[in-house]
């Protein structure tokens, strides 16, 4: 049963990440093809959740609560810019780059090992729960990868958190965590003033 309940949330995750792929296909969006930065080297040892890509890989990111109720998509442009397409206002840029590489170096201090008698209830992988978060990213190669944020720890020092891809728990640095979910609450947007008359 716990495993069908771990199966059912990350089977949900990667329809979510094909369902953005579509939608951004249909909408006429062009994924797309630039030369990035030079892909940055990732050590292992830096423990960053995600190590086979770099910030210059990224096409789209979209940041969300599991139910939808709000959402953040940054698309990068034909050159390389990031916009907010779906956002009214000016994309802060500066903003969106620091997003995007917050995504790519997210740190972790521990993993844990999911088994067939892991409950991830337990660790705060409820859609209802405030601290739940989903982040979808997609690469210029159509790669797709999702990363779930769940509950606290006990400490309060890390939130856990699981990918699409493995069989494992992050504890991951919690003022990364905010950070997103900031920019989730709090687009980065400057509201463009209405003309005077």
């Amino acid at each position: 049963m716990k495993a069908q309940r771990r199966n059912f949330i990350i089977l949900g995750g990667v329809f979510g990440l094909l369902l953005l792929a579509v939608i951004l296909q249909g909408s006429g969006v062009r994924l797309p093809s630039f030369n990035p930065t030079p892909t940055i080297a990732f050590d292992p040892l830096e423990r960053s959740v995600f190590t086979n890509f770099g910030e210059g890989n990224i096409s789209a990111i979209r940041i969300s609560t599991p139910l939808r109720e709000s959402s953040l998509i940054l698309i990068r442009n034909t050159e390389g810019l990031w916009t907010a397409p779906a956002l009214n206002g000016t994309l802060d840029i500066a903003t969106a780059e620091l997003i995007a590489r917050t995504v790519t170096l997210l740190p972790y201090y521990q993993t844990l090992p999911l088994t067939d008698e892991t409950n991830l209830y337990d660790f705060g992988f409820i859609d209802t729960s405030p601290t739940a978060m989903v982040i979808e990213i997609i690469l210029e190669n159509e790669d797709i990868y999702g990363l779930y944020i769940g509950g606290l720890t006990p400490t309060q020092n890390a939130y856990y958190a699981i990918t699409d891809r493995g069989e494992t728990l992050y504890l991951v640095e919690p003022r990364a965590v905010e950070f997103l979910r900031q920019a989730l609450r709090q687009p980065p947007i400057v509201v463009t003033p209405s003309p005077t008359p």
